[in-house]
């Protein structure tokens, strides 16, 4: 994380003042929040239940272990239940 930091401060932020020209580096924009989703309704249409594959992939992106959200509704037009 430090790197990720250290490259904001010293290269992204010298580089939005420059171009949004203005003088107060707490004016520039920031990120607050990322959110990540990933449909598996494919895989649930297949007849396939093995999540683990999805879970990996998420996790190597992320760096954190995801949280599986089922549908609270039954939909049929998406074959959710």
């Amino acid at each position: 994380m430090t790197y990720l930091q250290d490259k904001y401060t010293k290269e992204v932020i010298p580089m939005l003042v420059k171009e949004l020209g203005v003088k107060n580096t707490n004016a520039i924009p920031k990120l607050t929040k990322v959110t990540v989703n990933v449909g598996i309704g494919s895989m649930i249409t297949g007849g396939s239940k093995d999540y683990g594959y999805v879970e990996n992939s998420l996790a190597e992106i992320t760096g954190q272990k995801p949280v599986l959200r089922k549908a609270r509704k039954a939909i049929s037009n998406f074959k959710l239940r």
